[in-house]
């Protein structure tokens, strides 16, 4: 018979702890997301297709930079608090689309990270 798992035990000075650093990494994040609509714009402006293309070929762009922000985003978050909390576990939207992090929730503090388009 397997033994029980050792219940995780925190105070609320570590869940203040928690934050702060998620609240450092979020705003860093934003930099992040500010930085991709720049560059969307900068694409969208550098285009010279005719006006129908120039709608499907800029949804397809900023299709694409979403996906790319969202995933920068998770891994910025997850390698941040990782760095800071190495026990904790993560459940990200685009990690567990590759297969990675855990696919249930374990008995420790586990963050689930979908950043920018809240999609499952």
């Amino acid at each position: 018979m397997a033994a029980a798992e050792e219940k995780y035990s925190y105070t609320d000075e570590d869940v203040t702890g928690f934050m702060e650093v998620a609240i450092k990494l979020v705003k860093e994040a934003g930099d992040i997301i500010v930085d991709a609509i720049a560059r969307q714009k900068v694409v969208t402006q550098k285009e010279s297709l005719d006006e129908k293309e120039k709608a499907e070929k800029s949804e397809g762009n900023a299709s694409s930079i979403l996906t790319e922000t969202d995933t920068r985003v998770e891994n910025h978050l997850m390698r941040g608090l990782s760095a800071a909390f190495s026990d904790h576990a993560f459940i990200g939207e685009e990690a567990s689309s590759a297969g990675e992090g855990v696919s249930v929730f374990p008995n420790r503090p586990t963050w689930i990270i979908d950043p920018i388009d809240g999609t499952l």
